[in-house]
């Protein structure tokens, strides 16, 4: 019997917390499939805009980026994610983390995608 080999594309930003969720199930998935899957990640800059020296704090990015949220509501969303992440066996924290630009992350993601160390790097 041939097996054919399942080709992925995966957009992702390495900021973003939904992202990590995904790719942490992916990975799930796969080992459950146990069949030969290739995947290829593709960058996505959720936030393109910020500027190259843009820090700020990551519970005060999320909450200039869902502004029409209250305080509250993106502590709420903040809360959701870290105890969806924690199920998976990954730790959020929004106030340590200083948010910035990622396109230069996403240039070495790509400068090791060409050299074969992608998934290392990542």
């Amino acid at each position: 019997m041939m097996t054919h080999i399942v080709d992925v594309h995966a957009w992702l930003d390495i900021a973003c917390p939904w992202c990590w969720i995904a790719k942490r199930r992916f990975v799930l998935a796969v080992q459950d499939y146990r069949g030969p899957v290739r995947i290829d990640y593709r960058s996505f800059e959720m936030a393109p805009h910020l500027p190259d020296d843009y820090l700020s704090a990551g519970s005060d990015f999320l909450q200039s980026s869902h502004s029409r949220h209250t305080p509250e509501q993106t502590r709420e969303m903040m809360r959701i994610v870290r105890s969806t992440g924690a199920r998976l066996g990954l730790v959020y924290d929004f106030d340590g983390v200083q948010h910035t630009s990622t396109l230069l992350a996403h240039q070495l993601l790509q400068y090791a995608k060409a050299h074969g160390m992608q998934d290392a790097m990542l």
